[in-house]
């Protein structure tokens, strides 16, 4: 089945908005893309960001790169409180380093967890 890609817009400035307001500065918004994803057949996922690796960023003279890909079927059907919190949770894998890397979960058990994306989020609502 052929993946079906579409740029997700809207929650690009969501994401410029988010890193604004955190103050996470070590992330270049202009470096990162939101992309809707259709007919994706993996379970259990709303949404998951995919990173140049650092091989490339070298071989070919490139900043590094992020894409955050939202399941369109599920991400769709979130309220927005739920997505701001899906966008948030993905930004959270990008190392303060900005390197290319990205942050897995098991090493993230401290940071990347239901209250620390729920403190985020009230963080960026008062802002």
């Amino acid at each position: 089945m052929k993946l079906n890609f579409e740029r997700a817009f809207a929650e690009e400035l969501v994401i410029k908005d988010i890193i604004s307001k955190l103050g996470w500065g070590y992330i270049n918004s202009e470096q990162v893309r939101c992309v809707f994803s259709k007919k994706s057949q993996s379970r259990r996922v709303i949404a998951r960001i995919w990173s140049t690796p650092r091989i490339f960023s070298f071989a070919y003279g490139t900043k590094p790169l992020y894409a955050i890909e939202l399941l369109k079927n599920r991400y769709e059907k979130l309220d927005e409180r739920d997505k701001i919190k899906v966008l948030i949770h993905e930004l959270l894998h990008i190392p303060k380093t900005f390197s290319g890397a990205l942050k897995p979960h098991f090493e993230m058990q401290k940071t990347l967890n239901c209250g620390t994306v729920e403190n985020y989020y009230k963080d960026y609502m008062e802002k």
